[in-house]
């Protein structure tokens, strides 16, 4: 009786360790299926306003350029700043040898009063034979020969008051000031050298940097572009200058505005000179750089976008994989449209919260299950744009 009881005691254990055997076998089996599935990423789309931007390769220009040149005759004796100093307007910068122009001023000031002079006594007389002539006591013919006498005379006043101000005007001259403020550059006369005997004689440059103008080349299509899609009047832009040594420096971004462009296409190039206006006070960006210009053409403008590394295309189409509902990959052709250096607007093919494959492309074939993995928030389209500046205008680090 015991016996019995023992094996069936027995068989029950035994039933128990296979079930348990084969559960563990089961939960093995989905571990190792789960283990086995491609790992992808993918960015879930949308529709939503992402600002439009446009690049251009454009060149700077100072906003203001002086040539002073020498107005007079004379030595220059005296240079009163160093190249590459700021000026201000007004500042002293050259002395020309003013003797021979003092010595000329002050004869023709002398030749003034002398003029003054007879000119005041012929009038004392006119003055004098006007009731004698009225009473017929000297003839008329004298009174009139004074008057004649008085005319000549304020002639010859006034031409010395011209000649006068002319060699006054020269005498100023001789100091040279600065027409404007700026960054001068250097003196391309030494002290002591003549100047003006061979026409005017350039002396210095002084620049005006700040602000600064950007001029790039856009096409008659990218103007167009542009002016259907622009929210504002004043586009906002920014001006990338970029340097060399990057690890030490690193490109520097500066906020400006669109401020002008042409009216007309040149017939050469097919483009439409533009220029953007950005503030340089620390005088950072020289006249002559070679610089990257982005407008931002718009950000209140709906569109759905994807990242450009995602696009794929063979000989039938542009094409998207996207992860579907099931975690099977599906492809997508899709049609698109305007496309900057991030993005390329989807027109057609896709619809909102496609999860879009952004990873192991070549792995990846149609109806193959996957693991996928969200990034939207380190690979999607707001994601590139905040981690390029792009999404405030105000950020200019």
């Amino acid at each position: 009786m015991r016996k019995r009881h023992l094996g069936t005691l027995l068989g029950i254990v035994a039933v128990l360790v296979l079930f348990t055997a084969c559960g563990d076998k089961k939960e093995d089996t989905k571990t190792s299926v789960a283990k086995a599935l491609l790992p992808v990423e993918f960015i879930d789309i949308k529709t939503q306003k992402v600002p439009i931007w446009m690049r251009f390769n454009g060149t700077t220009k100072a906003s203001n350029k002086q040539v002073v040149q020498a107005r007079t005759k004379g030595k220059l004796i005296k240079v009163y700043f160093t190249a590459g100093q700021r000026v201000e307007k007004g500042d002293k910068l050259f002395d020309i040898e003013s003797t021979t122009l003092t010595s000329s001023f002050d004869a023709s000031k002398a030749t003034l009063k002398v003029g003054e002079a007879k000119l005041k006594l012929a009038e004392a007389d006119l003055a004098r034979y006007a009731p004698l002539a009225k009473d017929g006591l000297i003839p008329k013919q004298k009174y009139e020969q004074q008057q004649a006498l008085v005319e000549s005379l304020k002639a010859g006043v006034d031409m010395d008051k011209a000649l006068l101000s002319g060699k006054e005007t020269n005498l100023g001259y001789a100091t040279i000031t600065a027409p404007i403020s700026g960054t001068i550059g250097r003196s391309l006369v030494d002290e002591g050298n003549l100047v003006g005997y061979e026409g005017t004689t350039k002396l210095t440059t002084i620049v005006d940097d700040d602000p600064m103008y950007a001029y790039f080349n856009p096409s008659e299509e990218e103007i167009q572009l542009i002016r259907k899609y622009r929210d504002k009047k004043e586009m906002d832009a920014i001006v990338l200058i970029p340097t060399k040594n990057k690890k030490l420096l690193g490109d520097r971004r500066v906020r400006g505005t669109v401020d002008f462009s042409e009216s007309l296409v040149d017939v050469k190039t097919s483009t439409i000179t533009s220029r953007v206006v950005f503030p340089n006070p620390e005088h950072y960006v020289f006249p002559g750089t070679f610089v990257t210009v982005g407008l931002l053409v718009t950000n209140q403008l709906d569109i759905m976008a994807v990242p450009k590394s995602a696009i794929q295309r063979d000989q039938i189409s542009q094409y998207v994989f996207i992860v579907n509902e099931k975690d099977e990959i599906e492809r997508r052709n899709i049609d698109t449209g305007y496309e900057t250096k991030q993005f390329k607007v989807i027109e057609k093919g896709l619809e909102d919260n496609d999860r879009v494959l952004m990873s192991n492309f070549i792995k990846v074939k149609e109806n193959m299950k996957v693991s996928p993995v969200d990034v939207t928030d380190k690979k999607g389209i707001l994601a590139i744009m905040k981690e390029k500046n792009l999404l405030d205008i105000t950020d200019t680090k």
